[in-house]
């Protein structure tokens, strides 16, 4: 009842500060059967959800979260973080602009900020990284959330109630490559599903075939080890996936030995390109080597490192992984396209503000090129801004375009930014494939 009387409340206290708003019951429209995760059920849902909103296309309507209704009338609860669920169901069904989750928190940080005091908060996020994100059953997003996000063309938005000019984080749809870990995550409670093949079996065809069989149900596993050799696939679950998992395995009748475990945790870095960084791969292995390790797992999508390991102390290793990953100041190489008027000004102000942005912001900000249409000048070990009206003519060479793969190829910095302050159609042709290379 408390979704019900929330949104009879919050539409009452609208509509007394006259603003014309209406409770609606989401039963009304969306319809969805009973199970381990429920899924609405958009085709039939949708045109019911319009027949809704058209008897008040001049009010505010509160919606009720975290609940539908089958084919025999029964309320169906939508589970784990359905109230989240619903409203971007329920936004990509009235294929609205923008969906806003208000939580306890502003967003999606570099680590849970009850954990490590210095976590930042992260302003834009990608799709995919946020998918994984909440794949691997992070508390500030719920994987089934983001299916209508990335099935429709809306925004989606995280900001914190308490403190709504604290900041926020924007799922992103982009096309860039990634440059590594973005955020650390845990989880203290995972249970292992094992499953022992009889010697014989065609191994790699078999896990491949249960993968799928899981991935088709939506119970992909967090992680998931192969053990060739023994003929076992070790499959990890949190506590409320597990159960629902292991019955399906029954049912499909696997050929297997099938014992559920407890008594594991979990510990990921999250980010696109994460598995080709070399020096975050080191930090995070180099953080594990003392922890009770069952087994690491990297996704093919390379969005996450995963570790698998017996029960231990996950907050003090979210901590140290945190630290080794990030904490060392990034380098950002800054290739400032048009040096004319705007380029001048924007020259002059980058020399004397640059130390005050560097503090500001934890990272070093190093001018690598300065590009005109006929020349440019590139130096992978930094130019000073202040010498480039003076040494551009001598430095610089014919512009032929390479200056693009040199910045995409640069060794040594964290990310690379493409300021173009010019009005070239030929180089904003190029954005997408700037973006490609994960360059911002």
């Amino acid at each position: 009842h408390g979704e019900l009387w929330s949104s009879r409340l919050l539409a009452a206290l609208l509509s007394q500060q006259n603003v014309p708003a209406v409770a609606q019951d989401a039963r009304a429209f969306l319809r969805a059967e009973a199970g381990t995760q429920p899924e609405v059920d958009r085709a039939r849902s949708y045109p019911l959800i319009k027949e809704a909103l058209a008897q008040h296309s001049h009010k505010r309507v509160i919606i009720t979260g975290f609940m539908a209704q089958n084919e025999a009338g029964e309320t169906v609860l939508l589970g784990r973080n359905g109230s989240d669920y619903s409203a971007t169901v329920i936004g990509a069904l009235a294929e609205v602009t923008t969906v806003t989750i208000w939580s306890d928190v502003a967003g999606v940080y570099s680590a849970d900020p009850r954990l490590v005091s210095d976590a930042c908060l992260l302003p834009l996020l990608r799709l995919d990284e946020a998918s994984e994100l909440a794949r691997l059953a992070a508390p500030v997003l719920h994987s089934r959330t983001l299916q209508p996000v990335a099935q429709s063309t809306m925004d989606l938005s995280l900001k914190c109630s308490y403190q709504p000019e604290s900041g926020s984080t924007r799922i992103e749809r982009v096309l860039a490559s990634g440059r590594g870990a973005k955020i650390i995550t845990s989880l203290d409670e995972v249970l292992l599903i094992q499953l022992s093949f009889r010697h014989g079996h065609d191994f790699n065809k078999t896990q491949s075939d249960v993968l799928k069989s899981l991935q088709r149900a939506q119970l992909e596993p967090l992680s998931y080890e192969a053990q060739a050799d023994q003929q076992k696939l070790r499959l990890a679950y949190t506590a409320e996936i597990a159960t629902g998992a292991l019955k399906y395995l029954q049912d499909l009748a696997v050929e297997a030995e099938i014992k559920l475990k407890e008594g594991y945790s979990l510990v990921a870095a999250v980010g696109a390109g994460v598995t080709k960084n070399a020096n975050h791969c080191f930090g995070f292995y180099q953080k594990l080597k003392h922890a009770p390790v069952e087994f690491v797992s990297e996704t093919e999508s390379g969005l996450s490192l995963v570790a698998v390991l017996r029960r231990t102390d996950t907050e003090a290793l979210v901590q140290l992984i945190h630290s080794q990953l990030f904490q060392a100041q990034k380098r950002v190489a800054v290739a400032l396209c048009g040096k004319g008027n705007i380029g001048s000004s924007w020259l002059n102000l980058f020399a004397t503000q640059k130390t005050e942005l560097e503090k500001r912001h934890g990272m070093s900000f190093d001018l690598v090129a300065v590009v005109d249409s006929q020349t440019y000048w590139f130096d992978e070990k930094g130019i000073d801004a202040a010498a480039v009206a003076d040494k551009f003519d001598d430095e610089s060479i014919e512009n032929d375009g390479t200056w693009l793969s040199r910045l995409g190829d640069l060794q040594g910095y964290d990310e690379a930014v493409v300021l173009d302050v010019t009005a070239s159609k030929e180089l904003a042709q190029r954005y997408v494939d700037i973006a490609q290379q994960g360059i911002h």
